[in-house]
């Protein structure tokens, strides 16, 4: 693990600078948890992290664990068919497809039984947008998150690891100044109530991106993962699993304050926080 203690928002830029060359508050309600219970895995998209899956079988009790896939990020016609096919072929006996039309649906008593006895929840990319449309004030959101508090495993790929925070990042572009407004939010799925998680982080240049979004929330850390890249994110540690390099934000206080100049916008200054720059096998207290 490698670690920078970042004392002004130059230094920060030339963190950005060299991640990329080597590849105002807001208050919203996202039906926050008291806790964590169960773990949570983002992933950050581009196919399997290796290792990952049958570390989650372990996790959820065996193979005959009942696993519930959701494809509401995607708009294709036969989404989540190759993800029940992925966990049948690690030897899962028990894999259900989640895909109810509308959101009406998803409010239905009959429609949530498989959510309410999975052992995992697993949502496919796409648009992170699509998966709380469909979810939000409905039966199934309580009954996901009430199956993550009873230690039911939560995860997703891509779309699917950036709805699991309590604020998920809806789109913008990755380039451009660390500043504020500049990326719109939204409320996310709330499992990880403490955490901001963005995905293909290296991929796409996403880094300043990430940082541009968490300074309006002092409270929060920050989570980027690279493709093929997870987290396992249980209690009080922070495991990565897979191929590539995650990046962890961990604000040291709340002294934070945008910097505005007569001629361009506001910047962000961040006088006071904690990057680390993590590898798989890694292991570190949130």
């Amino acid at each position: 693990m490698i670690a920078w203690r970042l004392g002004s928002a130059l230094t920060i830029a030339a963190l950005f600078i060299a991640s990329c060359e080597s590849t105002a508050s807001h208050d919203h309600d996202a039906g926050r948890l008291g806790s964590i219970a169960g773990p949570v895995v983002p992933v950050g998209g581009g196919g399997e992290a290796p290792g990952l899956v049958l570390r989650m079988i372990e996790l959820a009790g065996g193979k005959s664990a009942p696993v519930v896939v959701i494809p509401a990020a995607s708009s294709l016609t036969d989404a989540g068919r190759s993800t029940v096919a992925m966990w049948q072929r690690y030897g899962c006996t028990d894999v259900i497809l989640w895909s109810p039309a509308s959101s009406v649906d998803a409010d239905l008593d009959a429609s949530i039984v498989a959510l309410k006895r999975a052992r995992v929840v697993w949502f496919g990319g796409g648009s992170q947008e699509r998966i709380m449309t469909l979810l939000q004030s409905t039966k199934a959101l309580d009954a996901i998150r009430d199956a993550h508090r009873h230690g039911a495993v939560v995860g997703g790929t891509s779309a699917g690891a950036a709805v699991l925070g309590e604020i998920m990042m809806i789109r913008g572009a990755p380039e451009g100044a660390i500043a504020p407004d500049r990326i719109p939010v939204a409320p996310g799925l709330g499992v990880l109530p403490d955490f901001i998680v963005d995905q293909h982080l290296l991929a796409r240049a996403r880094i300043p991106r990430l940082l541009s979004v968490l300074p309006a929330y002092p409270r929060m850390k920050g989570l980027g993962l690279e493709e093929r890249t997870a987290a396992i994110i249980h209690g009080s540690t922070i495991e990565i699993v897979g191929a590539g390099q995650a990046v962890l934000y961990q604000p040291i206080s709340s002294a934070v304050a945008d910097m505005p100049a007569p001629t361009t916008r506001p910047l962000w200054r961040i006088p006071d926080a904690r990057i680390s720059i993590l590898l798989p096998g890694d292991r570190v207290v949130r």
